[in-house]
């Protein structure tokens, strides 16, 4: 996700119902259906219709019970603590990877020093 579609998602469960989210089944009317309810008793938060696939439905219901408000939020404070790190090690890596590289030059040059050196002395003298 870009950074933007997270703050997007942030702003979203911000402004959810706050709490953990539960699953109730209710019976009324012509459709079973299943309800999810935030625990600060706000009300319901969502409404899954039952039909011939009732595990479906209820898997269906209990994604959307977990995927409340604080379980999101804490999932993207850890994408944002594991982008911190990684920017992290990626400036250690780009750091270590120039030195690294002044340092292959550096020898790259002695090298090529040294063969002029052995060239010069194998040459034959006049």
């Amino acid at each position: 996700m870009t950074p933007t579609e997270l703050a997007s998602l942030e702003a979203l469960a911000k402004a959810a119902t706050p709490g953990d989210w539960e699953v109730i089944a209710s019976t009324r009317g012509d459709w079973p259906s299943l309800y999810v309810r935030g625990a600060t008793d706000e009300g319901i938060v969502a409404m899954v219709m039952q039909g011939v696939i009732k595990d479906r439905f209820r898997h269906n219901a209990s994604y959307i019970a977990a995927a409340n408000p604080a379980a999101i939020l804490s999932l993207i404070e850890e994408n944002k603590r594991m982008r911190e790190a990684l920017d992290h090690v990626q400036g250690a890596v780009t750091v270590d990877t120039i030195a690294y590289m002044r340092r292959v030059g550096d020898l790259n040059g002695w090298v090529n020093r040294l063969t002029q050196r052995i060239d010069a002395a194998l040459e034959p003298q006049s």
